[in-house]
């Protein structure tokens, strides 16, 4: 059966049995292929590609090199409000598909390059993407700032036309 047949609950009980084992391997599917594919499916109807070809186009134009959750939001609603939460929630979706996309496709993490309404990545959202990363087999450095320093580099030559 492949994973993608699986129900929600289906991969969230073989993610904790993997917890609370302490393992990553050793059921149906890997771990870091069962994260991948709950981001695949949180990213709603957004297709990763587009998503992350919007964040590449959008880095040449940002101030201060930072896409902000509202940029993202007026470039796919542009005839609609910023309506707080649940923009934000739309929006994230947006992100997860983007984030699966780099993940699967052996990229940089686009959504390094995306901050808040304040215009900087916090320090917990750096953690977050060392966290997901982690999980999807996809991280690289020791620890959350490295990482994000990582992607940051790697994306400073990634062009659209180097998407597959």
């Amino acid at each position: 059966m492949d994973i993608q047949n699986w129900t929600n609950t289906q991969i969230k009980n073989l993610l904790a049995n993997y917890e609370r084992l302490e393992r990553t391997e050793g059921g149906p599917f890997p771990k870091a292929q069962a994260m991948l594919e709950l981001e695949r499916r949180a990213g709603g109807e957004f297709d990763g590609r587009d998503v992350t070809r919007v964040i590449l186009e959008m880095r040449e134009t940002a101030t201060e090199g930072c896409i902000r959750y509202r940029d993202i939001w007026e470039y796919y609603f542009p005839e609609q409000r910023w309506q707080g939460n649940h923009s934000g929630r739309v929006v994230g979706k947006a992100l997860h598909a983007a984030a699966y996309y780099c993940a699967t496709n052996n990229l940089p993490i686009v959504t390094a390059l995306v901050s808040q309404a304040k215009g900087h990545v916090t320090d917990q959202a750096k953690q977050n993407m060392f966290d997901a990363a982690c999980n999807w087999g996809v991280a690289k450095g020791k620890n959350a700032e490295e990482f994000y320093d990582i992607n940051i580099a790697e994306l400073q030559d990634l062009k659209v036309e180097d998407l597959p």
